[in-house]
């Protein structure tokens, strides 16, 4: 088989081979893609860790192209199963590709080796993706007794793996967590000290500060975080509660579209450590959160800023505030980065209003015919209260970061209008797009929406009786 050949598979995918073929033309980048394409099981760069002495901006360069084949090898076979499952469902359903997520780990043990991965569970807590987390070794950042359990009851998680990252727990989980064994967890005020003192005074601290959140879409500021100022008054009062504080902890935000807040936060640690540090007590652990894209590319901007513009401004902050010397464990808090492009929705269209003027009336066959113009209102199976939760909770653009497109038909710009996608309940709130670009919609016909896997399930709920779409599996 010629390389050309092996190009010609991956025909279709216009995103990916656009900047695919850029990349080709290097004679030493198709002769290394055609062996992979043609020897799936020769080891590739992404089996190979930065060294420190390795610039990481060139590994990153050597894994564009690779990450560019496998995100269009798995949209094929996306496409192949969401028209399988099509054809036999009658309500909206997700497809979840569990390969997607193992090949997000692999991005982050790539690109940010020095740091353990702890899912963040509110994101998706779908039992698969849980248990595919824990079979890579990721820890887990949990909120609820009910995540610990889901990830140590029934993802077979070590408690030792997870972290009880919510500053304000209510005394009935605190409890639970101590009947788990689950130790590390965060705090930022005394009366959280205080509460912990009393009902697990073995836990294990780490002390969330309040960093700049402005560049995030969705800023946890004004909830949670202490100043460093108030820093050493908290010292102060766990060592004389006699409570182990092993840590910083902080957020920059989540969605955040700045670079330099992951590598101002850092700095930020760093103080926080060094006040620590005069107060007697030894720190040996940073958790840097979350509030990394979600997209499969890591040089995909399409959230405003990509993860390797972020691995890179964090890993210099890193090496130079926490070098590994420091003995400093390093963990991190990505929830979106690890779900987002594992799942797909698809939504069947269940009746839609047609712009007026838009009806021909054919006088010989006495049917109703619907010309294609904009302005036409679509009604699909899944909504605001549904799946589309993301668009008021986690302020998602869809018609940017999520554009449909219709199952088993053409997609052609010439062939789309302007139109309105709604959910089916019978709020007047429940528009999932007030302008997007379809072409002509039949009822029946399904159109699916990519990067479904975040803040989207989680939060959904069966308002109006109109139940929560089905989940399909392929590994």
């Amino acid at each position: 088989m010629t390389f050309q050949i092996a190009v010609r598979r991956l025909t279709g995918y216009s995103q990916c081979l656009r900047r695919f073929s850029s990349l080709v033309t290097k004679p030493e980048v198709a002769a290394h893609l055609s062996e992979i394409i043609l020897k799936p099981h020769v080891p590739t760069i992404r089996d190979h860790t930065p060294t420190r002495s390795e610039p990481l901006c060139d590994v990153i360069t050597k894994m564009d192209w690779e990450w560019e084949y496998i995100r269009a090898k798995e949209l094929e076979r996306e496409r192949k199963a969401l028209e399988d499952l099509a054809a036999n469902q009658n309500s909206a359903f997700y497809l979840v590709n569990l390969a997607i997520v193992r090949e997000k780990h692999q991005q982050w043990i790539s690109m940010l080796p020095r740091i353990e991965p702890f899912y963040a569970v509110k994101c998706n807590p779908d039992a698969r993706i849980l248990s595919t987390l824990e079979a890579l070794g990721t820890g887990f950042d949990c909120a609820s007794f009910s995540e610990m359990e889901a990830v140590i009851d029934g993802a077979a998680a070590s408690a030792d793996r997870v972290i009880y990252a919510n500053p304000c727990k209510s005394v009935e989980h605190l409890r639970r967590a101590r009947l788990l064994g689950v130790k590390l967890m965060t705090f930022d005020n005394h009366s959280e000290l205080v509460k912990i003192a009393r009902e697990y005074p073995d836990a294990e601290l780490i002390l969330r500060i309040l960093v700049d959140d402005s560049h995030a879409v969705c800023q946890m500021g004004q909830k949670y975080g202490s100043t460093l100022d108030n820093v050493p008054s908290l010292l102060d009062t766990a060592k004389s509660l006699n409570l182990k504080v092993r840590g910083i902890s902080y957020h920059v935000g989540s969605g955040c579209g700045s670079a330099q807040a992951f590598s101002n936060a850092v700095e930020d640690a760093r103080k926080a450590f060094d006040i620590a540090a005069d107060r007697g007590f030894e720190l040996n652990v940073l958790d840097v959160g979350g509030g990394f894209p979600g997209q499969f590319l890591p040089s995909d901007k399409t959230s405003g800023i990509s993860f390797t513009e972020i691995a890179q401004s964090l890993r210099a902050a890193l090496d130079k505030n926490f070098p590994e010397d420091s003995k400093v464990r390093l963990i991190g808090e990505p929830g979106r980065f690890y779900s987002t492009s594992s799942h797909t929705l698809a939504a069947n269209v269940i009746g839609r209003r047609e712009p007026e003027g838009s009806q021909i009336f054919n006088p010989q066959t006495g049917e109703l015919c619907f010309n294609p113009a904009p302005g036409y209102m679509y009604y699909i199976s899944d909504g605001l209260y549904g799946s589309f939760n993301c668009v008021l909770y986690d302020h998602v653009h869809l018609s940017h970061t999520n554009p449909p497109h219709r199952l088993g038909g053409s997609n052609s710009s010439d062939d789309s209008y302007s139109c309105s996608v709604w959910g089916p309940t019978c709020d007047g709130l429940d528009c999932v797009m007030e302008d997007a670009k379809l072409p002509l919609l039949e009822e029946g016909d399904w159109i699916s929406f990519p990067d479904m896997g975040a803040y989207t399930s989680a939060a959904g709920s069966n308002f109006n009786g109109f139940e929560k779409p089905s989940l399909h599996y392929i590994d």
